[in-house]
C-alpha cells in the first residue's frame, strides 16, 4: 500500500459471506480490499501485489459491484473509484484511473472515507484454516442466546436441534418433540439426530435419521419412559453439522425439585430491574466456587485460576465456563474459555491458566468466572488478580 500509513487495508478477504446468505459453499472468484483514508486530507492510495490484477471493482459495503458512475451508498459520500468534483454548483464525478492506463491500482479516497474494490483472483487451492472452527466446549448448546454470551456459535448453526417442553415434572411416560431445522438457502442437509435419556430410562426412538431441505426443518415425537426416582434428570437430542455437535436438552423433575423456577408470575419489569438483596442465588442444581479470592504474581509468573463444580443432580452436566475480565489483562488469560462434564453428584475443577508477561507493568485488576449450562448462567465471586515487581 502507498502511501504507507495515509491509507491501511482494512480488510482482504475471499467476496462474500456464506454464512449471512444461508449458503453452504463459498465459490469466491473475487477478493474484496477495503481501504480505508487515515489522514482526514484525502490521498491517491496504489495497491501493489503480484498475485493480484491492478484492476480493481469499486463496490459498496455488502461488496456487491458498483457501476462507475453509480454514487457512493453512503451518504454525501463516493466510492473509491471517483473524484468528486464541484462545477457549477452541482456534484460531478470523473472516472480516477487514467485512460491511458497509467497508475494502475490507484483509487483517490476523500478525508477518511472507505471504500471497497474487488479484485478478480485465481482459484487456489484450499489451506489450512487460519482460525478456530469449531467451538472450545462441545456439544454446543442450541439456545445459546440463553448464555448470554453473544452472537451464535462459530458456524451460526446452518443446522440446528430443538427439544420441546424445557421443562417436565412428569408423574409417568412423557412425549417431547424434536425439531431439526436448516437455514441454508443452496443445499439439502443430512444426518443423524440421537436422543439421551439417564440409565434406566427408555426412549423411543432413540436414534432418527433425517434430511431436511434448503430451508426447511423435520418435526418427530419421541416418548420417554422415566425409572422411578426423585430430584433433576435431562434429556438431551443431539446432531452433528459441520464438525460439530449440537445439542439441545429437557430437564426433568421428579418429585419435588427445590431447583425449579420460583412458582407463581413473573415480577413487573420495574421489580425484576432491581435484582435481590438475597445473600445466596436459589440453587440451581450446580454450585460454583472459586478456590482463591486472589492471586498476586510478578512478570514471567504462572500460576492457575480455579473453579470448583459441584453437581447436586441426578444427571450428567456439560456446559462452558468463560472468564470476563478487562481490556488490558486478556494477555494475562491466555485460555478464558473452558468446556465441561460435571457426572451426577460429582464435582469438577475448571483451571484458567493465568500467565504474566515479562514486561507486564505492576497493578491489579479482577476476572469474573461465569459457567453457562442448559440454558442457565451462574456467576463465581470476582478474583483479584494483581501483578507486583
Amino acid at each position: 500500500m502507498e502511501p504507507a500509513r495515509d491509507v491501511l487495508l482494512g480488510t482482504l478477504k475471499a467476496t462474500g459471506n456464506p454464512h449471512a446468505h444461508g449458503r453452504a459453499r463459498l465459490a469466491a472468484e473475487t477478493v474484496t480490499l477495503r481501504l480505508v483514508e487515515a489522514t482526514g486530507l484525502g490521498s491517491e492510495a496504489k495497491v501493489h501485489s503480484p498475485l493480484l490484477p491492478s484492476a480493481l471493482t469499486p463496490a459498496d459495503l455488502l461488496e456487491r459491484p458498483l457501476p462507475p458512475t453509480a454514487p457512493h451508498p453512503a451518504a454525501g459520500g463516493f466510492d473509491g473509484s471517483v473524484l468528486p468534483k464541484r462545477v457549477g454548483g452541482s456534484r460531478t464525478r470523473r472516472p480516477l484511473f487514467d485512460p491511458e492506463g497509467n497508475h494502475p491500482g490507484a483509487v483517490r479516497l476523500g478525508g477518511a472515507e472507505v471504500g471497497t474494490f474487488l479484485v478478480a483472483a485465481e482459484p487456489m487451492e484450499t489451506g489450512p484454516e487460519l482460525g478456530a472452527v469449531r467451538e472450545t466446549a462441545q456439544p454446543v448448546y442450541a439456545r445459546y442466546w440463553l448464555h448470554n454470551k453473544g452472537p451464535a456459535p462459530l458456524g451460526y448453526l446452518p443446522v440446528s436441534v430443538t427439544l420441546t417442553p424445557g421443562l417436565v415434572t412428569p408423574d409417568g411416560p412423557f412425549e417431547v418433540d424434536v425439531v431439526v431445522s436448516s437455514q441454508l438457502t443452496d443445499a439439502a442437509h443430512e444426518g443423524v439426530v440421537e436422543l439421551h435419556v439417564p440409565d434406566g430410562w427408555t426412549v423411543l426412538p432413540a436414534r432418527r435419521p433425517f434430511r431436511v431441505e434448503p430451508g426447511g426443518h423435520v418435526r418427530f415425537p419421541a416418548t420417554v419412559t422415566p425409572a422411578p426416582g426423585r430430584g433433576l434428570h435431562f434429556v438431551s437430542a443431539r446432531t452433528g453439522v459441520g464438525g460439530q455437535v449440537i445439542e439441545d436438552v429437557v430437564t426433568v423433575a421428579l418429585g419435588d425439585a427445590p431447583e425449579l423456577p420460583v412458582p407463581g408470575p413473573a415480577p413487573a419489569p420495574v421489580d425484576a430491574v432491581r435484582g435481590t438483596t438475597a445473600d445466596e442465588a436459589r440453587p440451581t442444581g450446580l454450585s460454583v466456587t472459586t478456590l482463591a479470592d486472589a492471586l498476586t504474581l510478578r512478570p514471567g509468573d504462572r500460576a492457575a485460576l480455579t473453579v470448583r463444580l459441584a453437581n447436586g443432580t441426578h444427571g450428567e452436566i456439560r456446559g462452558e465456563a468463560q472468564l470476563a475480565a478487562p481490556w488490558g489483562t486478556w494477555e494475562l488469560l491466555p485460555s478464558a474459555i473452558r468446556g465441561f462434564t460435571v457426572a451426577a453428584g460429582g464435582t469438577c475443577d475448571v483451571t484458567f491458566p493465568v500467565e504474566v508477561p515479562p514486561d507486564a507493568t505492576a497493578g491489579h485488576f479482577w476476572a469474573l468466572p461465569k459457567v453457562m449450562w442448559f440454558g442457565r448462567c451462574q456467576y463465581a465471586a470476582t478474583v483479584r488478580l494483581e501483578v507486583t515487581r
